[in-house]
């Protein structure tokens, strides 16, 4: 490969060097046959060049990227690690990037870009040992109870794997950035974190979980992005602010530690991309704090990105594009501007597009103004006043209508309400499309965003299928009890309904009294029927574990066949008084731990009875 390039280098500068004779060369009305055949050979000279330096050479198997890997194995640094990744079927001057890269350490940095021929819808998956697990299942009913609807689904679950990380790679670079190569949100952000930094503060106030990832097919990478959180006493659960970390993880789930991603963007005057082929472009090194815009002070807790969802869409150019959509803590500032008037809402932002400013809420800090943020916007729904509270909305698109343009939520399951949100605008106001009653809030709420899987074209009919989290409270072994549910849901026009629940959802979770919590689903093989789902776990850890036969359980069912009742009773009640039966159970089940342990986790005027909290 060195004696390649040495070559092509050679070529490349015999054909510049002759560029200034030709103009003086085809003036003259009569060329010797000399001349003109040292011409032409310069001429085959560069076009030789030219075809070495664009041609794609074969592929190293066990790699799949054009440019092979470097020769030297440095300990710690993966396939990817310290290179540059482009987008597949992109063509991208290399000149343009290492002009954008002078004058840094990754100038010398190597440049891989995936074949378009290799481009693969689905990451590469190993699943694991399976281990069956047989839910019941809840379907909409007339007057009928619980148990004369209730049917036993199977399918299997890999054992969970946990996603790593590395806090002091992270916040190396994230220094580095901000020192060497003037990174403008690190700039901003390092005076408030700065001082949390030290050895012992990572090691004990800094906590990661809730991770939900999107698989980026043109980079043959994972992208996950977390809920990083610094609590000064160490409790994770009354944190000082939130991070939204990201993190390239290759095929096989091992972690790019340092790599650049080239990402197509918004074009925004005064930002750092650059342009190629009138098209602009931005870098982003991983691991790294996405510089989302969030309200921070000294005093309050609880700043920053909460309850993490992302999803892929379509943008403009047909190229898939992760949507981040988070909840947040933020001042409204109607009295006055004190932590006192704040309030939480739910954001929507695009990781790979940039704003200047924070644009959020309605006092603005000034000091941000001139600093780079990703692309965020508040959603609101239109005709209602902002809740003091708003979370857990539930991310989806659909495939009729305007499905490229728009994108749905869930914003209660039980009752169900479904939104309608502009994607790629600036508008935040979001209509109204199923109302659902206003009632007391179910503790079915949340979970991952709905994938569609079956279309009725002829009656304008769509079915999705996600994972809710049931929140029990007192249940079981602890203060509460999370597993997911299995949700199927209909539209029919514009009418939605929940068709079928399941009851709570043994995925694996091995260790007692962690509730892994469904975050994301980053991928489903129908043909395999093998999906992929993010967990988090216990607000400790973030996993991944892989699903069997879902789809084909449900399908069994045949779900399209359930009636619409009129005035029917809703599944998720029935799934519900079975989950907390599994709850009881998986208390029984567990009950030989130490009671020291269960008096620091009972709930005061309740008690330990057989296994269970009552």
């Amino acid at each position: 490969m060195k004696f390649l390039t040495q070559i092509r280098l050679l070529i490349d500068l015999k054909a510049l060097s002759v560029i200034p004779l030709f103009p003086g060369m085809l003036h003259r009305p009569l060329l010797s046959k000399r001349r003109l055949s040292v011409i032409i050979s310069l001429f085959a000279c560069a076009a030789f060049s030219t075809l070495i330096f664009f041609h794609e050479e074969p592929l190293p198997a066990e790699t799949n990227w054009v440019d092979p890997p470097l020769k030297q194995k440095t300990p710690g640094i993966r396939l990817k690690a310290r290179n540059v990744l482009l987008p597949a079927g992109i063509h991208f001057p290399r000149y343009a990037l290492r002009e954008h890269l002078s004058d840094t350490e990754s100038e010398e940095w190597q440049i891989l870009q995936l074949k378009k021929t290799l481009v693969m819808e689905y990451p590469p998956h190993e699943p694991g040992r399976f281990k069956s697990t047989e839910p019941f299942l809840f379907s909409r009913f007339g007057d009928s109870k619980c148990a004369l609807e209730e049917l036993k689904i199977v399918f299997a679950a890999d054992t969970p794997a946990k996603v790593p990380v590395n806090l002091n790679t992270t916040f190396q670079i994230f220094n580095e950035e901000a020192e060497q190569y003037d990174d403008s949100y690190n700039q901003f952000l390092r005076p408030h974190i700065e001082k949390y930094l030290s050895p012992d503060a990572l090691e004990n106030s800094w906590h990661r979980f809730s991770g939900t990832s999107v698989w980026l097919k043109d980079y043959s990478v994972h992208l996950v992005v977390s809920q990083l959180v610094f609590a000064e006493d160490g409790d994770r659960n009354k944190p000082k602010f939130s991070l939204p970390l990201a993190q390239i993880f290759d095929e096989k789930w091992d972690e790019v530690e340092d790599v650049r991603v080239v990402f197509p963007s918004n074009n925004v005057t005064g930002t750092p991309g650059f342009e190629v082929n009138n098209k602009t472009y931005i870098l982003h090194r991983f691991p790294r704090i996405l510089p989302i815009p969030f309200a921070i002070e000294e005093d309050g807790k609880n700043w920053g990105t909460e309850d993490l969802q992302m999803t892929l869409f379509q943008n403009d150019f047909g190229r898939d594009e992760p949507v981040l959509v988070f909840s947040s803590f933020h001042l409204n500032g109607e009295i006055e501007q004190d932590h006192s008037t704040g309030i939480r809402s739910v954001f929507m932002s695009y990781p790979f597009q940039v704003q200047i400013g924070k644009n959020i809420g309605r006092f603005e800090d000034e000091s941000a103004n001139k600093h780079v943020f990703t692309r965020t916007k508040q959603l609101k729904i239109e005709g209602e006043p902002e809740k003091p509270v708003e979370k857990n909305w539930v991310p989806f698109y659909n495939n009729y209508g305007d499905n490229q343009t728009h994108v749905m939520f869930a914003t209660r399951l039980e009752p169900l309400k479904i939104i309608k949100c502009e994607l790629w605008t600036e508008n935040g106001e979001c209509v109204v499309e199923h109302p659902g009653n206003e009632k007391k809030l179910s503790p079915l709420r949340g979970g991952t965003p709905f994938v569609s899987v079956k279309r009725i074209e002829a009656d304008d009919r769509e079915f999705f299928i996600g994972f809710a989290a049931a929140h029990l409270q007192d249940c079981g072994c602890g203060r509460r009890f999370y597993r997911p549910n299995i949700v199927v849901v209909e539209r029919r026009g514009k009418k939605w309904s929940i068709v079928q629940v399941s009851t709570s959802v043994d995925i694996g979770a091995k260790i007692l009294f962690w509730k892994p919590e469904g975050k994301g689903i980053e991928f489903w093989d129908f043909d395999r029927d093998i999906l992929s789902l993010d967990l988090s776990v216990n607000d400790i850890a973030v996993e991944k574990v892989h699903l069997s036969g879902v789809l084909k359980a449900l399908e069994d069912t045949k779900y399209w066949e359930v009636k619409d009742y009129e005035k029917g009773e809703s599944p998720v009640s029935c799934a519900l008084d079975y989950s907390r039966d599994f709850c009881k159970a998986f208390g029984l089940e567990n009950q030989g731990i130490s009671s020291n342990f269960l008096k620091s986790i009972v709930p005061k005027g309740k008690e330990w009875v057989n296994g269970a909290v009552f």
